[in-house]
């Protein structure tokens, strides 16, 4: 057997949904570097359309689109845009989520569904959609990004920690049911990287950042770069024998309990 093509993407269609955001557009130009052929969509078009620009610079090939995914109309004008223009969809990263941090006593019943709902069912909603034009050519790769919350439980973070278990179980279920049909369904679950999602939550209390690092046994937060080469793995023939796992890269932190 030849290993030197296993992690070769070229000539690949690869959606990154929810791709606005700097961890989305790291690991879209990641995908660009070993060929594929990116579509970046995101609810704000204006991040959409820098993510694209992000990999353009990066030597890549991206273009943009602005998406609602708890949306039909954006849904279906994205997917028949994907066959129309790719002839088909190889590799769905799904990097939607959303994040509100309280006590479950203070968080509203808006607050709740906000979260679970974009980062649960919109989950599902994408990668259904994604999964009905993969079984059409009998292959395809979809990786959900999960989180280390969704694999412990800390306070606050009711709403994310459920949707993000959940999203852990929904890898395993759709891996079992499109399988079959030569689908590879995997997860991957970051640690904490600085983000447009988190980064108000740091500089509000810095000690919340050093309390964060001191439980991490790598002793450092992650870059969006730490990511890249899990998503390139999970994306491409390298994997061909995995399906249904969520895998932590998190620098330790869901290991030292």
């Amino acid at each position: 057997m030849s290993y030197e093509k296993l992690f070769d993407l070229s000539g690949k269609s690869a959606l990154v949904a929810g791709g606005g955001g700097e961890l989305g557009r790291e690991m879209a130009a990641g995908l660009a570097h070993f060929g594929a052929r990116l579509i970046i969509a995101d609810a704000r078009k204006g991040a959409a359309q820098e993510a694209g620009d992000y990999v353009g610079q990066a030597g890549g090939e991206a273009r943009y689109e602005a998406v609602n995914v708890m949306k039909d109309d954006d849904l279906n004008s994205l997917f028949q845009g994907i066959e129309e223009k790719e002839g088909g969809l190889d590799i769905l990263v799904n990097c939607i989520g959303a994040i509100i941090r309280k006590p479950i006593l203070e968080q509203t019943n808006d607050e709740w569904e906000q979260v679970v709902n974009l980062n649960l069912t919109g989950a599902m909603r994408i990668s259904r959609a994604a999964a009905a034009l993969m079984v059409k050519r009998g292959k395809g790769k979809i990786v959900h990004i999960s989180s280390a919350v969704g694999l412990l439980a800390y306070p606050e973070f009711s709403a994310y920690a459920s949707s993000k278990a959940g999203l852990n179980m929904l890898i395993k279920v759709q891996a079992m049911e499109w399988a079959p049909s030569g689908i590879n369904v995997n997860g991957i679950a970051p640690g904490t990287a600085i983000t447009r999602l988190n980064r108000d939550y740091y500089e509000e209390d810095p000690s919340r950042l050093k309390q964060k690092i001191a439980k991490i046994p790598a002793a450092r937060l992650a870059t969006c770069s730490d990511f890249v080469g899990a998503i390139v793995f999970l994306c491409s023939s390298a994997s061909d024998y995995v399906h249904g796992v969520t895998i932590p890269v998190d620098g330790g932190r869901t290991i030292a309990g």
